[in-house]
């Protein structure tokens, strides 16, 4: 397997990996098996057809590309760990220029690569702002409110009290008589 590298722009990579034809042929009669293990051949048990009978069923266009495919999934984790590279995401395949010998392009993203400057040097005063005694006391009633345990009382409603109100209501109608009660609860602040 012959591997070429050109960078690219965006910070990609352009793998040109050469393959011998050999393999092309192996893949071939893969992809053959495969074709005949999941579509029927009159005559013949699933897998079990030979290659040229798999080839007049189906062509050779197809058996090609189900090769092309099986050779892809197999050389693609190799062609990244010699040449290498350190993929960001998974690459792609781009192009393939020619057939005899088989050669693929695939794009491959790369890791970013991040230089960082002399921030640790980059200081902003930080100014304490000063507190007054009004926004202390703000906080103060608001944890006051939020701890607030409330307790029933026998004395007259007054502003700032929270008031449970149970009202019953029955419905009468002249023709129907009386309809059975309806009840409902109501809390106000008052």
């Amino acid at each position: 397997m012959i591997i070429e590298q050109q960078l690219i722009d965006n910070h990609q990579v352009k793998l040109t990996v050469q393959v011998e034809s050999s393999k092309l042929e192996d893949a071939k009669h893969r992809a053959a098996r495969h074709l005949s293990q999941h579509k029927k051949i009159p005559g013949f048990r699933p897998g079990k057809a030979p290659y040229p009978i798999i080839l007049r069923n189906f062509g050779e266009e197809a058996i090609l590309e189900e090769a092309l495919d099986l050779l892809v999934k197999d050389i693609y984790p190799k062609v990244i760990e010699e040449s290498g590279v350190k993929p960001y995401g998974p690459g792609s395949l781009e192009n393939m220029p020619k057939l005899d010998p088989p050669t693929f392009e695939f794009i491959v993203p790369l890791e970013p690569e991040v230089t960082l400057g002399d921030y640790k040097n980059i200081r902003i005063p930080y100014k304490l702002k000063a507190i007054t005694k009004k926004e202390i006391n703000k906080v103060l009633d608001d944890l006051r409110e939020r701890q607030v345990i409330m307790e029933p009382s026998d004395q007259p409603a007054r502003q700032g009290d929270q008031v449970f109100i149970k009202l019953s209501i029955k419905h009468t109608h002249p023709s129907e008589g009386e309809i059975p009660a309806s009840s409902l609860t109501a809390v106000c602040q008052w």
